[in-house]
């Protein structure tokens, strides 16, 4: 009972038109590098060469980075609330 009254007493975030275009840009990114690594995994079979190694190294790299700056930014936004 007291959480509801507790949620309904706090303003909403508001989020600038900036902050939504890098939100939608990062978790494009990363959804889109971590769907390449899997497929790469799954199509290149069990001996890949060289440069299929690196290719699939990067794109690991990428979603992993990718997932931690929406944890910045998320937990960023939640921080500085109506900070822009």
């Amino acid at each position: 009972m007291a959480f509801d009254q507790a949620l309904k007493r706090r303003p909403p975030i508001s989020l600038s038109p900036k902050y939504k275009i890098a939100l939608i840009l990062v978790t494009s990114l990363t959804v889109g590098a971590a769907i390449a690594a899997a497929m790469m995994a799954q199509f290149w079979g069990d001996h890949p060469n060289a440069m299929q190694e690196q290719v699939f190294d990067a794109m690991s790299t990428a979603w992993k980075m990718g997932f931690g700056a929406l944890v910045g930014l998320l937990g960023g936004k939640q921080i500085n609330g109506d900070a822009d």
